[in-house]
This record gives structure tokens, C-alpha cells and sequence, in this order.
């Protein structure tokens, strides 16, 4: 970012993370967790949502001060939407609060932190994991008694495959970039509270 900011000294950058409390060490390298690794997955959670569209919000306005009727409109609405899939998936997975899901890749971290859920990742570097790394999440979520396992569409599912011989949980395949967001956040709170 510094490098282009020098290349393109009038341009503006708005950081849509800003208010959003991060959450760090759930990406690791090798078989070590580093606590100042930031979680970059801050969009996997509806709390944060509101407040990424907020930062959005006034960087539009701030571009384009003419319309802010037409954006702070469009604002209210988005955001009594996100209230609305909140409190859905608050009350859907209340019974569940406490419970562990395994997730391939650690993308679901702030999802997870919102609703009270822990999340066991199989390869917190989204790579194949070591085969030391992989028995001990294997151990973990049979310990937690695991009932659901997610993995991306675009990531080779054998070692989840194979993981989940052990785990005996339900494979879901998931896409937390979808362009149907609140319908992704829908189907993962589905999936987890059919344990």
C-alpha cells in the first residue's frame, strides 16, 4: 500500500478494518501460532459487516458529497438488513454456543467469535498441513466431539477427506466470498446448528 500511495500521492485510501476489533494467531507457520498475525477474514462476521459498510459509507460520502441522501438511504437500509441476519443467526445458534466446528483454512474466526463457537482449523496456513499438525486437530475436534467440518470450494478436499475418516463429521463445502454474502452466513449457521 505505501508504495502505491508513493506512486499515486493524490490518491485517497480508506481503511475499511478501521473500529473492527482484530482478532490475531489464527494463521500459523510451520507448527508455530505467531499472536501478531492478524486474521484478514474480518468480513466472515455481520458485526463486522456493519461496520465495514459504515467506513464504506463515509469514504462514498466523502468522494462524492452531492449524493449523501442517496448513500445514507441506501446506508440505513443495508444496515437494519444486517441487524435483521444477526439477530437470526444470534437466536439460531444460542443453543450451540460453546460447540467447535473444524474449517480447513481459519476463515471463519470472527464468525465464530461473534456466536460464541470455537473454530478448530485443519491448515491454519490454507496448505496442506504437516501430518503432526494434522493428527492434533484431529484429536482436538474428536475431543469436541466435532459434527461439522468446512471446507472452500477451491481447496483440494482429500486431506479434509481424510481427516474427516477420523472425525466423522458432515463435510460442507462453503464460500465466504460469495457474492450472496448474507446467504453464505445463512447456509454456515445452518450447517452448524444441524449438529
Amino acid at each position: 500500500i505505501n508504495k502505491v500511495q508513493n506512486n499515486n500521492p493524490g490518491l485517497k485510501l480508506f481503511d475499511n478494518s478501521e473500529g473492527i476489533s482484530l482478532i490475531r494467531g489464527t494463521h500459523s507457520h510451520g507448527d508455530v501460532e505467531h499472536s501478531t498475525d492478524i486474521d484478514p477474514h474480518t468480513w466472515t462476521s455481520v458485526k463486522n459487516a456493519k461496520t465495514i459498510a459504515s467506513n464504506m459509507y463515509k469514504a462514498v460520502v466523502d468522494l462524492d458529497p452531492e449524493n449523501k441522501a442517496y448513500y445514507s438511504r441506501n446506508f440505513k437500509n443495508f444496515l437494519s438488513s444486517l441487524d435483521s441476519l444477526d439477530r437470526e443467526i444470534s437466536q439460531q445458534l444460542q443453543p450451540y454456543r460453546g460447540s467447535a466446528f473444524v474449517v480447513w483454512h481459519p476463515s471463519l474466526s470472527y464468525f465464530a467469535r461473534d456466536y460464541g463457537l470455537e473454530q478448530i482449523s485443519l491448515s491454519p496456513e490454507g496448505k496442506e498441513a504437516s501430518v503432526k499438525m494434522m493428527q492434533s486437530t484431529i484429536d482436538k475436534a474428536i475431543d469436541r466431539d466435532v459434527k461439522t467440518l468446512f471446507f472452500q470450494k477451491d481447496i483440494d478436499s482429500r486431506q479434509a477427506q481424510v481427516a474427516n475418516e477420523q472425525i466423522k463429521a458432515e463435510i460442507v463445502n462453503i464460500n465466504p466470498l460469495n457474492y450472496e454474502w448474507d446467504k453464505e452466513m445463512r447456509s454456515i449457521a445452518n450447517a452448524i446448528s444441524r449438529q
